[in-house]
């Protein structure tokens, strides 16, 4: 008993004790004998004990549970504690003292370490006690635990109100629920396995797995109501033992009231079997009661599905086995998906000798399906086969099919489908060559072409190609070239590199095999045509054809060729000359220091004979010279190339010209190599291209007039 309880009862008695004296002493009369004739004595009985302790669940249960007490409800839930009521034979308003101990050791009121209430703090008398939320000591860890109560019952009447104590128990009670071994998880129709990443599209659209039970039902003899079931789903891609798995992070609980909606499964990445490409999910499934103990949560029910998906069928049916076009409009068959997959086909070229990637998977056509063309160029070969006559590269084509579930995955070698295709060339076979010049007419020069000098300038040049190609192609791809050569000697190269001139023959035309190459336009000065003074001899040309690979024969009868650049015999000279001026002294010489140049402007070194008529007057001009013939006697007319008669200063003999005396007609040789051509337009060298004359004369005496001669210059070939 503890010091507080003890000095309240004290006080208590002590004021009992003063009552009794005051309500209970009779004084004595003084008339009477002092023995008393009797006495009234006053008491208090206790109140009956409580009986029958009964546990109600909810407020709207009527039946309260006294054969076993018990009850589903936790203390928040507000469950009622009730008992058979005490009754007082002092008809005595009656009050209890109700306790709630964790032990049968700790229900006295001095020692209730749950629930102690009394009746001037809580009233009891309505023979029940109703939980709350303060009750902070009722809970529970597992299927059940015992309280154990103690109901004394007073009238407060008295040392005896008490009366014997009524001592129980109750149980708060939980069933675990109950899970049964899932074998499997169903999705849709299909159990145990999917090809869905996320199954909503499903119908039925969840996953689904059986149900859970719990004992805690609905409709037991305590009226307590079911429990509902929360369910924890986990899925992750391992299983380590225990309860130790990698999750992913998207999936979580779900009540299951609906089926659980997983989402964003991975697809996994090898190939089994070129067939499939699968991944083993794990699960586990658990049931909660929502009663927040150890005891609420089921035991797990694990288990394993397969993510599937089968890859689409290796493609075929490639339909190019040789091909002119280097972006070839090719087709194949591809591959067909079993699960009616989106399927896409990449395909990629390579060369099958060193494995170098001439198209590669960045550059790679994708399709669809058994239609899919590929227009990628494809490099031509860069030789010419041994065999000749034209070049080939062979490309090895592979092609992998993939469907939309595992766009990037590379299948093993065996799941592609690989096939080679001939890219060809047969290359140009010139058959003609043939040139023409200004006149245009063209000349076959296997047997003799040649190419005419114009004075002065450079020739115009006209080339006609003739060739076959079996590829039936003349307007598509050719590229012919003319290489124009000006060399003569033995073994020398006339190539597309070693060359003096070089054009492109650009307009080709032609039907079926044949096909011929011209200029648009022929080439003239501005061209770079050979100049007029290139010596006249026989020079090379050679032929470059080409097609598509750009590619020449390496063996063409008709490549190379010769052409003739024809002899030019021809000076530039003044076509009037004007000799002698005024005065005029006879018989003496008179100088001329005008000078009158002879260019040779052809392509041979030349001789020159001159000659010149009898001077006759004219008449036109003069009317006082009449008839005057000057009669040339070889000593009264000098042509000489210095500008004084009687000095010879260019270390050459004047020449004296001599009319109708042939035998006498002076030649002009330049230090025994003859008049030389040019080399530049100028003519400015070699000095020996161009000779200065001047005319000295000593005529008889002749009349005053205008004479005229016809001058005349015989050009020959030195030798």
């Amino acid at each position: 008993m503890n010091t507080k309880a003890l000095a309240k009862f004290s006080i208590f008695i002590v004021f009992a004790s003063l009552l009794l004296v005051s309500i209970y002493s009779i004084p004595l009369i003084s008339s009477e004998a002092e023995t008393p004739t009797g006495k009234i004595t006053i008491g208090n009985t206790a109140p009956t004990a409580p009986t029958v302790l009964g546990v109600q669940d909810t407020s709207d249960a009527t039946v309260a549970d006294t054969a076993t007490p018990d009850t589903h409800m936790i203390y928040s839930d507000f469950f009622n504690i009730s008992w058979t009521g005490s009754t007082d034979a002092n008809s005595d308003p009656v009050f209890y003292r109700f306790c709630v101990a964790s032990s049968s050791a700790n229900r006295n009121a001095e020692n209730c370490d749950i629930i102690n209430k009394m009746s001037d703090v809580n009233a009891l008398s309505v023979d029940s006690y109703a939980t709350t939320g303060s009750d902070t000591g009722l809970v529970y860890s597992g299927a059940s635990v015992t309280y154990y109560t103690r109901v004394i019952a007073t009238d407060k009447q008295g040392t005896s109100e008490n009366s014997t104590a009524y001592d129980a128990s109750f149980a708060i009670v939980n069933a675990q629920p109950s899970c049964a071994g899932v074998t499997a998880l169903t999705f849709g129709a299909s159990v145990g396995e999917t090809h869905q990443t996320t199954v909503a599209g499903l119908s039925p659209a969840k996953i689904d797995w059986a149900d859970c039970t719990d004992a805690d039902t609905a409709g037991t003899a305590d009226h307590y109501p079911a429990d509902v079931l929360v369910y924890d789903l986990q899925i992750g891609d391992s299983a380590s033992g225990g309860i130790e798995r990698t999750m992913d992070d998207n999936l979580a609980s779900s009540e299951k009231t609906t089926a659980y909606n997983a989402t964003n499964l991975v697809f996994g990445t090898s190939v089994a079997s070129n067939t499939w490409v699968n991944k083993t999910y794990y699960f586990r499934v658990t049931a909660d009661d929502q009663q927040g103990t150890t005891n609420s949560v089921s035991a797990n029910a694990d288990g394993d599905f397969k993510l599937f998906n089968r890859v689409p069928s290796v493609a075929s049916a490639w339909d190019t086995a040789e091909t002119h076009d280097n972006t070839p409009s090719v087709s194949y068959t591809g591959g067909t998906d079993a699960d009616t997959d989106s399927v896409t086909c990449h395909i990629i070229a390579g060369n099958p000798t060193t494995a170098d990637a001439i198209i590669t998977e960045a550059d790679a056509k994708t399709g669809v399906s058994s239609a899919t063309f590929w227009d990628k160029t494809i490099p031509w070969n860069t030789t010419e086969q041994t065999d000749g006559g034209w070049s080939n590269y062979t490309a090895s084509m592979t092609i992998w099919c993939v469907d939309d579930k595992t766009p990037t995955l590379w299948y093993n070698t065996n799941a592609n489908y690989t096939a080679t295709m001939i890219l060809y060339d047969n290359l140009p076979d010139i058959t003609k060559l043939e040139i023409a010049d200004a006149g245009e007419v063209y000349a076959d020069c296997s047997s003799s072409c040649s190419l005419l000098p114009v004075e002065g300038t450079n020739a115009t040049v006209a080339v006609r190609v003739t060739f076959e190609d079996t590829d039936s192609d003349c307007t598509s791809g050719h590229n012919v070239f003319a290489h124009f050569c000006y060399n003569t000697t033995t073994g020398q190269a006339c190539t597309e590199v070693a060359n003096n001139v070089s054009y492109s023959v650009n307009s080709i035309s032609g039907a079926s095999t044949t096909c011929v190459a011209v200029f648009s336009a022929n080439k003239t000065a501005s061209d770079g045509t050979p100049q007029f003074w290139i010596n006249n001899a026989v020079y090379k040309i050679h032929l470059n054809a080409t097609s598509q690979s750009g590619i020449e024969r390496t063996t063409d009868a008709e490549k190379d060729g010769t052409w003739l650049y024809n002899t030019l015999r021809s000076i530039s000279y003044p076509s009037t000359l004007m000799i002698g001026g005024s005065p005029i002294t006879f018989y003496a010489w008179n100088t001329n220091t005008t000078t009158h140049d002879a260019v040779n402007i052809g392509n041979h070194p030349l001789n020159l004979t001159w000659n010149m008529t009898n001077p006759t007057c004219s008449p036109e001009s003069s009317a006082t010279c009449g008839s005057d013939v000057w009669t040339l006697n070889g000593t009264d007319f000098r042509l000489d190339d210095d500008s004084d008669p009687l000095v010879d200063t260019s270390n050459q003999p004047y020449i004296d010209l001599a009319v109708f005396a042939p035998a006498s007609a002076p030649e002009f040789d330049h230090t025994g190599i003859g008049l030389v051509n040019c080399n530049i337009y100028s003519c400015a060298t070699p000095t020996n291209a161009t000779l200065n004359t001047y005319f000295h004369i000593a005529p008889p005496s002749l009349r005053a007039g205008t004479y005229n001669a016809t001058f005349i210059i015989t050009l020959r070939d030195y030798s």
